[in-house]
């Protein structure tokens, strides 16, 4: 959940710890709110949106809780904002996006109207999503605001431009999941490049991360290499990019679970070595021989975490010599 909070207005109430909590601040829409949160506020309709900033909280409350909040500066008539952004089936999210709404509220102190926003990356998230309707007969028990609720796959890339130039980076979502692979690569270089003449050129690491990250949520079919190669990035030195690799690396495991260990466990030891390449060079005859000995999915997933955390070969290859002796 991200909730914005107004440059100015209340101070952080506390940290999350990177360690235990990292998903607001490792989350690409999270990242997209702190360099181009405005341009989605005006997607969801919201006034004078450079009025606000991204800030990563958490709620009292362990099990519910938002990434960032933000109130209006100086005009306690203007909404708190409140955004969530949906990529997968929950039946149940209108339903946590207004808990999560009267948590904040309440951790606040705060009365004031209220918007809140669901934004879905495809139309089948939202129709998943069961109706909620609370109405106090009272007329006491009501918050004050209103719920928008936006489905980015019912837009065109041309249509998010509109709003503000910055929302093509939200362009992956807009086109069908079913697209031929040659005119996808396509686009996505097409993408790329229009992303890199919108945003400043310091903000353009950060957004082609974004941008990959994107990609791959959207189209599960298109291999990481693919992905990796149209973005064009430093694949050991980003946190988007050792992103992508885990995913690969599950997804490999996962694969061998559900069509044949044997396969998935070879899946996932060419992405551990392509990695190795990545970040070091070509591996070494030995380390390639050592890695295609390993036969257990949680072994192929510790070593990948000890090459993610750590930037010395040596202590990855006594992981490795260690786990082959276990």
């Amino acid at each position: 959940m991200i909730i914005l909070k107004t440059k100015g207005s209340y101070g952080m109430k506390k940290e999350r710890k990177k360690q235990s909590q990292s998903k607001g601040t490792d989350d690409p829409f999270y990242k997209l709110m702190k360099i181009g949160g405005e341009a989605v506020l005006k997607l969801i309709g919201i006034n004078q949106p450079d009025n606000y900033e991204a800030r990563a909280i958490v709620l009292k409350e362990k099990k519910l809780y938002p990434d960032i909040v933000a109130v209006p500066v100086n005009d306690k008539n203007r909404d708190m904002v409140f955004i969530e952004f949906q990529g997968y089936k929950d039946t149940m999210i209108r339903h946590r996006t207004a808990a999560k709404i009267m948590l904040s509220c309440a951790q606040e102190n705060y009365t004031g109207p209220v918007c809140g926003a669901v934004i879905y990356t495809d139309a089948s998230f939202k129709e998943a999503a069961a109706p909620l309707s609370m109405k106090s007969l009272a007329g006491s028990f009501e918050l004050k605001g209103r719920l928008e609720e936006i489905v980015l796959s019912e837009y065109t890339a041309k249509q998010l431009i509109a709003v503000d130039p910055r929302l093509i980076i939200l362009a992956p979502f807009t086109i069908s999941k079913r697209i031929r692979r040659e005119k996808l690569s396509n686009i996505c270089r097409e993408w790329k490049e229009s992303v890199c003449q919108t945003y400043e050129k310091e903000l353009q690491k950060d957004v082609i991360e974004i941008l990959g990250l994107f990609i791959l949520n959207r189209f599960r079919k298109l291999s990481l290499k693919e992905v990796i190669s149209m973005m064009n990035f430093d694949l050991a030195k980003t946190e988007a990019g050792k992103e992508l690799i885990n995913m690969g690396l599950i997804d490999g495991l996962e694969k061998g679970e559900k069509k044949g260990l044997q396969k998935g466990l070879q899946t996932a030891r060419d992405m551990l070595i392509w990695m190795f390449e990545e970040k070091w060079g070509e591996a070494p005859e030995h380390i390639t021989n050592a890695i295609m000995k390993i036969s257990v999915n949680e072994t192929l997933n510790e070593l990948f975490k000890v090459m993610v955390k750590s930037n010395s070969r040596d202590t990855f290859e006594k992981s490795l010599i260690q786990a082959l002796v276990d």
